[in-house]
């Protein structure tokens, strides 16, 4: 699918950019080499801090043929990153999925 809406496509950038950036930060974490004395230096601080959480979008509906979750549940899917409603398909964090129904 091509974002031809530039705006749509602008923001789809700057979100492939921070998963990316993401990405490679979580894996250096893994390996025992992040976060540099820099980073933490010039990382903003929060203050009075406490776990929270907030809303992402996801899909709801009975799920088949799922690697992990079988036949026939149903499921909220992990967070919605691209719907594709003319040809019928979705990119979530973790996969794709095809859409029938609804």
């Amino acid at each position: 699918m091509a974002f031809t809406d530039t705006t749509m496509r602008g923001q789809a950038l700057e979100r492939i950019e921070l998963l990316r950036t993401l990405s490679w930060d979580l894996a250096a974490i893994f390996d025992g080499g992040m976060p540099t004395l820099d980073q933490l230096r010039d990382a903003p601080v929060l203050r009075d801090y406490a776990l929270s959480s907030h809303q992402v979008s996801c899909m709801e509906g009975f799920v088949s043929g799922h690697p992990l979750l079988g036949e026939g549940r149903r499921i909220k899917t992990s967070q919605l990153f691209c719907v594709d409603h003319d040809l019928k398909w979705i990119r979530t964090l973790s996969r794709f999925y095809r859409l029938e129904g609804a």
